[in-house]
């Protein structure tokens, strides 16, 4: 069986994706990086 498990990307590493996506620096880095991982994964899919 080789099946790929799927994980879920690390905060750190959404975090980085997030700040180099957000091109006007309109987020705060120290309010997301209090923000689950959940929400991580939605405020990526916007920016993109």
């Amino acid at each position: 069986m080789d099946k790929e498990k799927k994980t879920t990307p690390s905060k750190k590493e959404l975090l980085r994706e997030i700040e180099s996506l957000d091109k006007n620096k309109v987020l705060d880095s120290n309010s997301l990086g209090r923000t689950n991982i959940a929400n991580l994964i939605a405020i990526k899919g916007l920016l993109t």
